[in-house]
């Protein structure tokens, strides 16, 4: 059997040792500093992974800032701070009261997700919603909770339907979410929406409200079970068309619908010389070559498009449109008018 090491090799391995070189057998490995990893924790930063979520994220702060805005009558700024994978249960650990907690429906998508507003917040957005101009958010978080009397849950429950309003727009191009305020709690155990080894989506909303106010974050989770079929997806690069403001194009449109547009019913053609035609007095008939029961070209900006009828509507000579140009015939030439 061939020794591991030679001789030589044995013989250089000792010298080395004598020498300090190596560290002799039995002696203590140096000591180092050691750090503590949880290897089944889920808590991590998913910013850059899934690209998509961040701009549904960032979608849903300007809606919820326009929205809110809007409703409030007051200047607000909205910014988001990057979504986390996390347990439930370290999802709980980390929110308590005093605060409110909003179970959210999420329509078609199956499962529920939870809002939670902070109490200073919470203090803020009602008093701006029943006329408070000066309305702040305090710099110092509250330590205690106020009911809800009767109307402020119903002002609430309008200023809750803003945000969910706006979730389920920013969510729309890639997932049918509808959220809805099923009930309010006072108290986090009374909230639970998943086991709690299952892993939520939390996504938190820094709110501004007024000049010179503090922040309040509102924080939104979602079991990432609820959205696990558009994964794809929310890895993906997100398109341009998702993220776009509907509004631009409503306006584009309007725009387009306001354009002025030349019609232009030909009743018939007829040729003659110009002899003839500089003989044409008052009374006369031209006779056309268009039949009776033949269907009439309308021409939209010059160009042939539809066919129709003339007929008498409300005292008046008309022209009806039965079929668009190509249907049934083909159209001739003779239908285009030189120069529109």
């Amino acid at each position: 059997m061939t020794p591991t090491l030679t001789p030589n090799e044995m013989d250089a391995l000792l010298q080395a040792m004598r020498e300090g070189q190596l560290d002799a057998p039995g002696s203590d490995p140096p000591t180092r500093e050691v750090h503590p990893y949880d290897l089944t924790s889920s808590d991590r930063v998913i910013r850059g992974q899934l690209p998509t979520l961040d701009s549904i994220n960032d979608h849903i702060a300007s809606q919820v800032a326009v929205g809110l805005a809007g409703r409030l009558r007051a200047p607000v700024d909205v910014t988001t701070q990057p979504a986390r994978l996390m347990k439930f249960a370290d999802f709980h650990s980390q929110v308590g009261p005093p605060a409110t907690f909003v179970v959210l429906g999420l329509g078609s998508v199956s499962g529920q997700a939870v809002l939670v507003v902070p109490e200073e917040l919470t203090r803020a957005l009602l008093a701006a919603a029943l006329g408070d101009r000066q309305a702040r958010i305090d710099d110092t978080p509250s330590q205690t909770r106020h009911d809800l009397t009767g109307v402020e849950r119903s002002v609430f429950s309008r200023i809750l339907g803003v945000i969910c309003d706006a979730v389920g727009r920013a969510w729309a191009p890639v997932l049918p979410v509808r959220p809805q305020v099923l009930r309010l709690e006072t108290d986090p155990r009374l909230a639970v929406v998943a086991p709690p080894s299952d892993v939520a989506i939390v996504t938190g909303l820094d709110v501004k409200l007024g000049e010179g106010g503090g922040t309040a974050r509102l924080t939104l989770s979602i079991p990432f079970a609820s959205v696990e079929t558009v994964k794809k997806q929310l890895s993906a690069s997100p398109r341009s068309s998702s993220v776009t403001d509907g509004r631009y194009a409503e306006h584009l449109r309007e725009l387009i619908m306001e354009l002025p547009m030349e019609l232009c019913g030909v009743l018939g053609r007829a040729r003659m010389s110009l002899k003839d035609f500089l003989a044409v007095g008052q009374g006369q008939v031209i006779t056309l070559d268009t039949a009776e029961a033949r269907p009439l070209p309308l021409l939209v900006q010059g160009v042939h498009k539809f066919r129709g009828r003339p007929q008498v509507v409300a005292g008046g000579l008309a022209l009806v449109m039965q079929q668009a140009a190509g249907q049934g015939e083909e159209p001739t030439a003779d239908t285009q008018v030189p120069g529109g």
